[in-house]
């Protein structure tokens, strides 16, 4: 088989991935450096509100976790996907996870009063949680998936389109083995 007649669509399919993907890339090229350099930028510095309500009699005694949800939604605007709900004999402990934010809801059974501290990280904190998928729902964790396969598939067509060119192959090849070592030596070193 003639190895010059996969080489079009290599190009075809390797340009239009990467198109398509290019924002998802940016996003998880620019988070990454986020993440690596989470002090220096503050990424580690939140600020904490407080919130008050009350709950309804009835379901502070009764304890429906979907009622209690839509209620602390409805009163104190509380959202995102629910780490920890736990109940007890003298207390409801909720806590809430975005990105970018950790909410914290105490609710007293006998009394119904509501008390919330919040976190938030700004908008810096939000895309840090998001190159993570920390506090985000099943779309997002497809979207982290699906930048995955277009960055593995955009590699892999990348190295195609390297080799198939015969005179920059020997560059090629040797780049790449580059990269790999590189990549195995630090894997190693923060191993050990």
């Amino acid at each position: 088989m003639n190895l010059q007649r996969l080489v079009s669509p290599i190009r075809w399919l390797h340009v239009y991935l990467t198109m398509l993907g290019f924002g998802l890339m940016c996003l998880f090229a620019v988070t990454g450096v986020l993440l690596n350099h989470r002090e220096r930028l503050g990424l580690d510095e939140t600020e904490t509100t407080t919130a008050a309500g009350t709950l309804p009699a009835d379901l502070a005694k009764d304890a429906p976790q979907a009622e209690i949800l839509q209620e602390l939604g409805r009163q104190l605007g509380l959202t995102g996907t629910v780490d920890t709900f736990e109940v007890d004999d003298a207390r409801i402990r909720i806590v809430f996870e975005r990105p970018g934010t950790h909410s914290e809801a105490m609710i007293d059974r006998s009394s119904g009063m509501i008390e919330v501290n919040a976190e938030s990280a700004g908008l810096l904190g939000i895309l840090a949680d998001l190159h993570r998928g920390h506090g985000t729902n099943a779309a997002w964790s497809v979207a982290i998936d699906v930048a995955a396969v277009l960055l593995f598939l955009s590699s892999v067509t990348g190295m195609a389109l390297g080799l198939s060119l015969a005179r920059r192959r020997g560059v090629a090849l040797v780049l790449a083995s580059a990269g790999l070592v590189a990549c195995a030596c630090l894997a190693w070193l923060v191993s050990v």
